[in-house]
Formats: C-alpha cells, structure tokens, sequence
C-alpha cells in the first residue's frame, strides 16, 4: 500500500505544480486516474486493516493539495460558464440581425 501512496503523492504533487497551466483535459484525466488509485487503496485498506500512522499522515500530507486542485476546477468551470453565455449571447445578437423571408415569396409594387 505504501507504493500506492507513494505513486498518488507523486502524481498530486505532480499536478499540483502545473495546475496553473493545465487543461481540462489533463485534470480530468489526472482527477480520473487519482480515483482509481484511491479506490486501489480503499480496497487494500479493507483486505489488510486498517493504515499505520505514518501511512495516515503521508495521506494527510496527500490530501493538503485538494483546496489547490479545487480552486483551479472551479475557475476551469466559471471560465466555460461565461464562454457559454458569451457564445449565448453572440447568436441571440446573430438570429437578432439575420433576415427572416421565405424564399418563395413574391413583392409585388403596386404603385405604378
């Protein structure tokens, strides 16, 4: 189990010193890859008991990076929120400006 932490601990601190320049992309994989090691040890934890103190404090130490990784999720999410209502609001100013007609129609003047 100790090679598990170690391979989660390397992989937050990992990604918590490029978390600034990261993508959705690569935190979503890294956020999907942390689950499955964690589920790895949950199992492990349950088959062997429970962890021993040092394992509990390096899981500690694992965990202080979360408000970091949280905070650039969310400005991750609040980004492709206003991308939204910015792409939102262009077609509503498009479908504004666009001339509704039926291509069928005739104009006939009457004025001669």
């Amino acid at each position: 189990m100790d090679e598990l932490l170690q391979e989660l601990y390397v992989m937050t601190k990992t990604t918590v010193s490029q978390l600034q320049n990261m993508s959705f992309e690569k935190l979503e994989s890294f956020v999907e890859s942390r689950q499955y090691l964690s589920d790895v040890i949950i199992s492990k934890a349950n088959e062997n008991g429970p962890m021993g103190e040092e394992q509990k404090q390096f899981l500690a130490e694992i965990l202080s990076y979360d408000n970091e990784i949280l905070s650039r999720m969310q400005s991750l999410k609040l980004e492709a929120k206003d991308w939204l209502e910015r792409n939102q609001q262009i077609k509503v100013q498009q479908n504004a400006y666009q001339k509704a007609y039926s291509v069928d129609s005739y104009y006939i003047d009457w004025k001669n």
